[in-house]
């Protein structure tokens, strides 16, 4: 019974979709679409927060930001770091190893 009404409802759906050409392009469009934005966000996820970055000593990489106050916005308190504050707090840091600005 279930496998009768199953092979109807396919039936008279491909029928449609065969009489209804353009609809049919678009349905086909749509799901190309979320399945390749699907697959597009999984491989970015995968690949730069569940397996990390291919960095030697990842685990040592750290983030400085400068707060300040007066610079606040409706997103919160600026920290960026200026090119001229990264070229001043370069020669007189001495707690990493390296230091590089982005």
């Amino acid at each position: 019974m279930l496998s009768e009404t199953l092979g109807q409802d396919v039936r008279i759906g491909f029928r449609v979709l065969r009489k209804e050409r353009a609809f049919s392009a678009l349905a086909i469009f749509v799901l190309a679409l979320g399945i390749c934005s699907v697959t597009t966000m999984f491989s970015v996820v995968n690949g730069s927060l569940l397996r990390g970055f291919s960095f030697p000593n990842a685990d040592r990489l750290a983030s400085a930001n400068f707060i300040d106050p007066s610079t606040q916005t409706a997103n919160g308190v600026n920290g960026q770091i200026s090119a001229m504050d990264f070229a001043e707090l370069l020669p007189e840091q001495q707690s990493f190893e390296r230091l590089a600005a982005y």
